[in-house]
Protein backbone atom coordinates (compact mmCIF):
# COMPACT_ATOMS: atom_id res chain seq x y z
CA UNK A 1 0.00 0.00 0.00
CA UNK A 2 2.78 2.44 0.85
CA UNK A 3 4.47 2.01 -2.51
CA UNK A 4 1.27 2.92 -4.32
CA UNK A 5 0.19 5.74 -2.00
CA UNK A 6 1.52 9.08 -3.30
CA UNK A 7 1.66 10.44 0.27
CA UNK A 8 4.08 7.72 1.41
CA UNK A 9 6.16 6.69 -1.61
CA UNK A 10 8.71 9.51 -1.71
CA UNK A 11 11.68 7.14 -1.44
CA UNK A 12 10.43 4.42 -3.76
CA UNK A 13 11.36 4.08 -7.40
CA UNK A 14 8.84 3.98 -10.22
CA UNK A 15 10.05 0.44 -10.99
CA UNK A 16 9.18 -0.66 -7.43
CA UNK A 17 5.78 1.01 -7.70
CA UNK A 18 5.17 -0.71 -11.04
CA UNK A 19 6.01 -4.10 -9.58
CA UNK A 20 3.75 -3.48 -6.59
CA UNK A 21 0.86 -2.49 -8.86
CA UNK A 22 1.40 -5.55 -11.06
CA UNK A 23 1.45 -7.86 -8.04
CA UNK A 24 -1.72 -6.40 -6.52
CA UNK A 25 -3.58 -6.42 -9.82
CA UNK A 26 -2.46 -9.98 -10.59
CA UNK A 27 -3.71 -11.21 -7.22
CA UNK A 28 -7.05 -9.47 -7.69
CA UNK A 29 -7.48 -11.11 -11.08
CA UNK A 30 -6.25 -14.51 -9.84
CA UNK A 31 -8.86 -14.65 -7.08
CA UNK A 32 -11.45 -15.44 -9.78
CA UNK A 33 -9.77 -18.77 -10.64
CA UNK A 34 -6.81 -19.19 -8.27
CA UNK A 35 -6.05 -22.82 -9.05
CA UNK A 36 -5.86 -22.05 -12.76
CA UNK A 37 -4.16 -18.64 -12.77
CA UNK A 38 -1.59 -19.49 -10.10
CA UNK A 39 -0.85 -22.82 -11.74
CA UNK A 40 -0.93 -23.68 -15.43
CA UNK A 41 -2.63 -20.40 -16.39
CA UNK A 42 0.18 -18.03 -15.41
CA UNK A 43 0.64 -16.85 -19.00
CA UNK A 44 -3.07 -16.02 -19.17
CA UNK A 45 -2.79 -14.15 -15.87
CA UNK A 46 0.12 -12.13 -17.23
CA UNK A 47 -1.85 -11.27 -20.38
CA UNK A 48 -4.93 -10.26 -18.38
CA UNK A 49 -2.85 -8.15 -16.01
CA UNK A 50 -1.18 -6.40 -18.95
CA UNK A 51 -4.58 -5.72 -20.48
CA UNK A 52 -5.96 -4.29 -17.24
CA UNK A 53 -2.89 -2.07 -16.81
CA UNK A 54 -3.45 -0.63 -20.28
CA UNK A 55 -7.14 -0.04 -19.56
CA UNK A 56 -6.39 1.68 -16.25
CA UNK A 57 -3.96 4.03 -18.00
CA UNK A 58 -6.27 4.63 -20.95
CA UNK A 59 -9.05 5.67 -18.58
CA UNK A 60 -6.72 7.98 -16.66
CA UNK A 61 -6.78 5.97 -13.43
CA UNK A 62 -3.01 5.52 -13.37
CA UNK A 63 -0.28 7.60 -15.01
CA UNK A 64 1.25 6.31 -18.24
CA UNK A 65 4.64 6.20 -16.53
CA UNK A 66 3.28 3.81 -13.87
CA UNK A 67 1.66 1.66 -16.55
CA UNK A 68 4.96 1.42 -18.40
CA UNK A 69 6.85 0.59 -15.22
CA UNK A 70 4.34 -2.14 -14.37
CA UNK A 71 4.42 -3.59 -17.90
CA UNK A 72 8.21 -3.75 -17.72
CA UNK A 73 8.15 -5.97 -14.62
CA UNK A 74 6.96 -9.54 -14.03
CA UNK A 75 5.23 -10.53 -10.82
CA UNK A 76 6.39 -13.49 -8.81
CA UNK A 77 3.33 -14.74 -6.96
Amino acid sequence: NRLLDPRHNAGSSLADQGLALRQVLSLLIAQRRPTHYLGAGRDELTALTDSHLRLLARDGLIPLSLRDAALARRAEL
